[in-house]
């Protein structure tokens, strides 16, 4: 810790802070004077020879009074804050009344500006010494003034581009690495971080100006609101990699649900930036990402704690990233000089954040080949063993087999009687049912016939009487003479006596019911 302390102290002293020969006095009010009651008016406060005045958050006008020492032939102001809504810088020549001015601003279209270039440059004058500006602006107002030379100027514009040129650079670098990561191992943590790094990039293009330069031009409203937007995206990207990245749903599933929740509210400070709540929307994504940096900080602690390796990655990327953003905010409050380092302190942090934070993604794959290597050897391991419980089982299930086999060798020889023995008393058994069923064939055959013999026997003694009357009758007519009527009246007396027609039907009756008998008997014998 005593060390990356003392690299701070170095970095920061070892750049040359702007030289200054301006002493500059303000005021801040929510009236709009004209520049004569700018000139002439007695509210400015005292002056200070601070290379950067921090005005912060009025949301009124601020009016500035810069009075230069010993001006010269082939001097520039140059006001290295891009972000103002709206600028005006006047001035009035000794012995002359008229007010010359020059308005710029993200509310002027950039086509305006004298100097093609994202920083306010204005050309001073030798014979003047006191300057003013009108500035009006939603974000913090602080005014970095610096006054150079052509020459110089030119140096330090082709730099700061040189700078910032190598810084999207390494951005756009970053961000095809992720991507091609991303097709190769298809993990949803590389497509979040590309959206992350693009507009991490696009933020610093915006805040830094470049968007108005480069990108833009005379599109007010997105001039204007850029850093708002590309701020909340920014916000929400980063949370949602964060909850990817840490696992936060499986190892910290509060902790998953509070980042969720603020970027929801990153989203809805997005909406209000474009429904014009400027203010509300910048104070949002600032709590947004404070109260988010904290509990991230406060987590991956927690998290290395556990012996979660990717959290160390994490913990050192987003601690030098939250770094350069305090450089870069304690420079506007003066608490640190303003510099070359200060003022590009918070593209250095995230240029390291990604680098590191890409490292880390990269690790991730060797940390995926390890457990690929190390779930393929416990599972040769397992196979290994497997095969060896196979062997041990398949001796003892050859042993088992050969006992089964004994077993059942001597059981089958005992099968083998029993069904001998079964087999000896199965014919006996099917003989003794043959002569069963032979006996109930033979009673049953003999009631069938008894029953129709029965009709016949009983019907011969009534069809013998019956004939034996029949034979009585014809000999009583064979006898009958001729010349003796009373053979005859005898016969028919014996005819009337016996009722010879009945007779006839009752010997008709009985022969066929002994007809009827004998077919019924001739029916058993062939059934």
């Amino acid at each position: 810790m005593k060390r990356l302390l003392y690299l701070f102290l170095i970095l920061i002293s070892g750049f040359k802070a702007f030289t200054q020969k301006t002493q500059v006095s303000y005021f801040v009010s929510a009236n709009s004077f004209d520049y004569n009651e700018v000139i002439n008016s007695r509210e400015f406060s005292e002056p200070t020879n601070e290379q950067n005045v921090f005005i912060g958050n009025t949301y009124e006008k601020a009016y500035i009074k810069l009075k230069v020492n010993e001006p010269a032939a082939d001097e520039y102001l140059i006001i290295n804050n891009p972000l103002y809504d709206s600028l005006i810088f006047f001035y009035q020549k000794p012995g002359s009344n008229q007010i010359e001015s020059k308005v710029v601003g993200q509310l002027i279209p950039y086509s305006e500006r004298e100097f093609n270039y994202q920083d306010y440059i204005f050309r001073l004058d030798p014979q003047v010494e006191e300057y003013f500006l009108k500035i009006y602006s939603t974000k913090p107002i602080n005014l970095p003034i610096k006054i150079s030379k052509e020459k110089q100027l030119i140096k330090d514009m082709l730099l700061n581009d040189l700078f910032f040129g190598g810084y999207l650079g390494i951005i756009l670098v970053m961000l095809l690495y992720n991507l091609v990561l991303y097709f190769i191992v298809r993990d949803r943590s590389y497509i979040y971080y590309v959206a992350y790094i693009f507009f991490v990039g696009l933020t610093q293009t915006s805040l830094f100006g470049y968007t108005d330069r480069f990108i833009f031009g005379d599109y007010i409203w997105l001039n204007n609101n850029m850093t708002f937007f590309t701020g909340s995206l920014v916000g929400i990207f980063s949370l949602i990699f964060i909850q990817e990245f840490l696992h936060l749903k499986v190892k910290a599933p509060l902790v998953h649900k509070i980042l969720t929740a603020l970027a929801i509210a990153d989203g809805l400070a997005l909406v209000l930036t474009a429904l014009g709540y400027r203010i509300v929307a910048y104070n949002m994504i600032n709590s947004i990402a404070g109260l988010g940096s904290v509990i991230s900080i406060f987590i991956s602690i927690r998290l290395i704690y556990k012996g979660y390796k990717p959290a160390k990655f994490f913990l050192i990327a987003w601690s030098l990233f939250l770094a350069g953003v305090m450089i870069f905010v304690f420079k506007d409050y003066n608490l640190i000089p303003f510099n070359s380092f200060t003022r590009r302190s918070i593209l250095i942090g995230s240029v390291l954040e990604i680098i590191l934070l890409s490292v880390a993604l990269a690790d991730r794959i060797n940390v995926l080949r390890r457990e690929k290597e190390e779930s393929q050897l416990k599972a040769l391991e397992v196979s290994r063993e497997n095969e060896r419980i196979i062997r041990e089982q398949n001796v003892l299930l050859e042993q088992k087999v050969q006992e089964r086999t004994m077993e059942l060798q001597e059981a089958n020889e005992e099968l083998q009687v029993t069904l001998s023995n079964l087999k000896e008393t199965q014919s006996q058994l099917v003989d003794a049912e043959k002569m069963a069923s032979l006996g109930q064939l033979t009673a049953g055959i003999a009631h069938e016939i008894n029953n129709p013999i029965n009709f016949v026997t009983s019907n011969i003694s009534p069809l013998k009487q019956d004939l034996s009357e029949i034979y009585e009758i014809i000999d009583a007519y064979s006898r009958v003479d001729v010349s003796s009527p009373e053979t005859l009246e005898e016969a028919h007396n014996l005819r009337e006596e016996y009722d010879f027609e009945y007779l006839k039907e009752e010997i008709s009756s009985l022969v066929d019911g002994v007809s009827d008998g004998a077919n019924r008997t001739k029916e058993i014998v062939r059934g």
